[in-house]
């Protein structure tokens, strides 16, 4: 007979394996082996899905599943509609790509299910050479509409257009666009957009720019670009800048109808717009390192340059130390989409069981800036990997996370406009800590304050002056947006008085004490 402490340990390692065997049970997710492949040799170790949102409700997934063999591995592209209601797949499929042999792979490149067509991506390897090719597909016979040669990439389409058309364009220096009919397959417009952009946007081209982001907007497409320039430095930091310009071009006149320019340092805390967001923003960046508790305070002022309006966001995030002194400051994605901006950071989770593991921060907020969710995962076992998110028109976020890396075992998710999804609690670093002003819309946080200062309002705030116990005015700053963070770090401890000034005209005075 077994004493209690064998019983006790076989007990154990049930539940260890059940939890191991099942993953995270019970909440909106689907493993990738499942869709449509009846193949359990296939798995997603390489290159995660992808998520699409389309219409009011719609949701759709695609890809790639891998197949490793002892001596050859190939793929085969895979695409589905998920009922958003609780992650089930309504429809499933495996466009047909090439033959299984060693080097050749196939993945759908994007999927476009209001017309029942996908975009297929073929690749050759050789010993020397590769191969691409782009072959537009109908998903109900999975037959071939058109095909093209070259290393071609979909544009981001606002959601999953109703229109017919797709834009590819090529990723190489040539930076050719064409429009392709999803119906017939036949290329409506061809436009090479380095012959239009406007040469004070750069200066010299002779030197290397870079397409960072495009994306569709009605007849217009809207084109990002980036280059590294050493030859602008920033005195204070020493980094050198990005030249960034954002160029609207009309696809009938070929004429640039918007642009702007701007020059961007390069920094230790840096926050990126997502190549996946499907509105293209400008971003500028103000960030205050508070040592005593090793959070980052960090103020983002977003131009939207679709949408021609702005926000300004702010939010506490954390970095690291190691043993030997070596801060790690996670950089941070911001994904915008149907009027929310979602930011995603790589966080550090350190459970109970002494793990240290990797984990995922999700905040969402609305057109205004204000903080709807702040989020982040509860993992005690096993280290989770983001890779993408899609925001419907209603707000539901739905994420696409992987157990450990590689692993065949990826999540697809979704957290409602409350924040709820088993994997998350609520953030320890939530900006839900500011304090307003008694009597006003105005909130000052922290107040007394050591490195740093943050105002924020409900409206639009226009400018914020600083004067000293004596009436020196010693700070003034004009301000676009309804937050604004301030560097305290440089001044004499005492009190001041903060005097900030709204769009509209009324103006707050309160006391600010500086430790």
């Amino acid at each position: 007979m077994m004493d209690v402490f064998t019983r006790l340990r076989i007990i154990t390692l049930i539940v260890t394996f059940q939890f191991f065997a099942f993953g995270l049970k019970g909440q909106w997710k689907q493993d990738l082996r499942i869709i449509g492949l009846h193949n359990t040799s296939f798995s997603a170790i390489r290159e995660p899905f992808k998520i699409r949102t389309y219409g009011d409700s719609g949701v759709s997934i695609f890809g790639a599943a891998y197949h490793y063999g002892p001596t050859w591995s190939f793929s085969k592209g895979i695409e589905a509609d998920v009922n958003p209601a609780d992650g089930s797949f309504i429809r499933s499929s495996a466009p047909a790509g090439l033959p299984a042999i060693n080097g050749r792979f196939s993945k759908v490149a994007f999927s476009f299910p209001n017309q029942n067509r996908v975009v297929l991506h073929n690749r050759i390897m050789g010993n020397a050479s590769q191969i691409d090719s782009i072959l537009i597909r109908e998903t109900t016979t999975d037959s071939t509409i058109v095909s093209f040669e070259g290393n071609w990439q979909v544009v981001n389409h606002q959601e999953t257009s109703l229109n017919p058309f797709a834009w590819l364009y090529r990723s190489d220096s040539s930076l050719i666009c064409k429009q392709i009919n999803l119906i017939d397959g036949s290329i409506a417009q061809i436009i090479d957009l380095s012959s239009v952009l406007n040469d004070s946007l750069f200066g010299d081209k002779s030197n290397n720019y870079s397409l960072k982001n495009i994306v569709i907007d009605g007849p217009n497409l809207i084109s990002e670009f980036t280059r590294a320039n050493p030859g602008f430095i920033d005195p204070i930091t020493g980094s050198y800048f990005f030249e960034q310009a954002t160029i609207s071009i009309d696809t009938s006149s070929l004429n640039i109808s918007d642009s702007k320019y701007a020059k961007v340092p390069s920094k230790e805390v840096g926050v990126l717009n997502s190549g996946e967001s499907e509105t293209i923003i400008y971003i500028d960046e103000i960030s205050v390192k508070h040592v005593a508790d090793t959070t980052v305070r960090r103020s983002l002022f977003l131009y939207d340059f679709i949408n021609n309006q702005s926000v300004s966001i702010s939010y506490r995030t954390k970095y690291y130390i190691n043993i030997l002194g070596y801060e790690t400051i996670p950089g941070n994605l911001i994904y915008t989409q149907n009027g929310f901006y979602l930011m995603y950071t790589p966080i550090y989770n350190f459970p109970s069981n002494g793990r240290v593991l990797d984990g995922i921060r999700l905040a969402l907020f609305d057109s205004t800036g204000n903080v709807i969710y702040d989020v982040e995962t509860d993992n005690e076992w096993l280290n989770l990997y983001f890779n993408q998110v899609r925001i419907s028109k209603s707000g539901e976020v739905y994420f696409n996370i992987q157990e450990e890396r590689p692993s065949d075992n990826i999540i697809l998710g979704k957290i409602d406009l409350n924040g709820n999804n088993p994997l998350f609690k609520k953030s320890l670093l939530s900006t839900t800590e500011v304090i307003p002003t008694p009597g006003d819309l105005i909130s000052i946080y922290p107040n007394p304050a050591t490195s740093y200062i943050e105002i924020s309002s409900d409206s639009t705030l226009e400018e914020a002056n600083i004067v000293n116990c004596l009436g020196e005015l010693v700070y003034a700053v004009k301000i676009k947006g309804n937050r604004h963070l301030l560097n305290t770090m440089d001044y004499a401890r005492g009190i001041y008085f903060l005097t900030i000034r709204s769009k509209e005209g009324r103006v707050s005075t309160s006391k600010v004490l500086l430790n």
